[in-house]
């Protein structure tokens, strides 16, 4: 998978989890834990958490797992972690370092045009699925509601999402999203850290001196 895609997948799933919103045409207690979500995040100045990402692809019957971090602060500065690869948008610029390679990708937030902001991934999904309370289940000692996004048409590459929210919390702790191709990406988040302080700097990346530069701006 290339870069681009894993930073869609990761930001795309997180944002669907913490920017829901009862735009999700559903059933009113789904709708109401959305509403909760969405004030939360709303009044969010800072978020951090640790991740684990599931990927399964079904034609190869294959399973691939990654763990990282992401910082999130305002609408549109982020910071995504892991083993191999940062991703740093600091509202204007998008850095994309790949440690295997050793290179790095430098585009401009405007131009990128496989990365939505926040806002924008929350309108599109909000008016393309619906959404249905499931039930609850327990997620690592962590009750959760289960909130399910299913597509109004046939067509959508991501055919049905599914949100686990805590009953503590009240934030996402796990998503689910299913393709069209039965392809399956699970994220389970942890150690989340709501408002606290997070510099600016973190936000900005300075390319190590023997990486490959690559400036797309």
């Amino acid at each position: 998978m290339n870069p681009k895609s894993i930073r869609l997948m990761i930001i795309m799933c997180l944002v669907i989890g913490l920017h829901a919103a009862t735009g999700f045409a559903g059933d009113e207690k789904s709708d109401k834990l959305i509403q909760n979500v969405k004030n939360k995040y709303d009044k969010l100045k800072t978020f951090k958490a640790d991740f684990v990402q599931i990927a399964y692809w079904k034609l190869a019957d294959n399973y691939h797992e990654q763990s990282g971090s992401i910082w999130l602060k305002g609408k549109d500065k982020f910071k995504i972690e892991t083993k191999d690869q940062s991703i740093i948008a600091n509202g204007t610029t998008i850095w994309t370092f790949s440690a295997f390679n050793n290179q790095v990708i430098i585009e401009k937030m405007t131009k990128s045009g496989d990365i939505k902001l926040p806002g924008d991934i929350f309108l599109t999904y909000s008016e393309q699925y619906e959404s249905k309370y499931t039930g609850e289940e327990v997620i690592d000692n962590n009750n959760c509601h289960v909130i399910d996004l299913t597509g109004k048409t046939d067509d959508l590459f991501i055919k049905t999402i599914k949100i686990w929210i805590s009953m503590k919390s009240g934030m996402p702790v796990k998503i689910e999203q299913l393709d069209l191709n039965g392809n399956k990406n699970t994220f389970i988040l942890t150690n989340m850290v709501l408002d606290d302080p997070v510099p600016d700097d973190l936000f900005d990346f300075k390319p190590p001196e023997s990486a490959e530069v690559i400036d797309m701006r």
